[in-house]
């Protein structure tokens, strides 16, 4: 027969341990939690991303051809005296809002003349950023535009 001080319940060793065990499980919880987050600001990021991208691709198979060749000339005078910076304006994007966004961007353009054929324009539309941690990421597309409208991207 048990004594009066004798009581049912915890003991002070298993009280300990199990607020270790659920101290490790909000621990995992919440590192589960912060990792999941990270996850979705990148995830986001590159939707942004491929979005800008996207914009810009279909603004330029929407273009005539003689603003195509007027916009290659501008952006290889600008390339030609802007070295390595940013091409400032986009079709659709200013540089000052890619910049709000993260992002910068640079485009650069080139006459393709191959067996012949003149009439043809590549267009390569380059984003970078750098996420939380200081990583860069850069997504890019190449779009090949020719004089009859005929548009393919990668």
């Amino acid at each position: 027969m048990p004594s009066k001080f004798e009581k049912a319940g915890f003991s002070l060793v298993e009280t300990v341990v199990g607020l270790g065990v659920m101290a490790l499980v909000i621990t995992g919880g919440l590192i589960a939690l912060g990792q999941a987050m990270l996850l979705s600001e990148k995830s986001s990021e590159q939707i942004l991303a491929d979005f800008v991208l996207r914009g810009e691709v279909e603004v330029l198979r929407a273009a005539s051809w003689d603003t195509l060749s007027t916009h290659h000339d501008s952006v290889i005078s600008y390339n030609e005296s802007n070295p390595d910076s940013a091409y400032p304006i986009l079709l659709t994007f200013n540089e000052g809002s890619l910049s709000d966004m993260g992002l910068e961007a640079k485009v650069h353009s080139s006459r393709l003349n191959a067996s012949g054929e003149i009439g043809k324009i590549a267009f390569r539309i380059f984003l970078s950023w750098k996420d939380r941690s200081g990583k860069l990421h850069e997504e890019a597309r190449v779009l090949v535009i020719t004089e009859g409208g005929f548009s393919a991207d990668s």
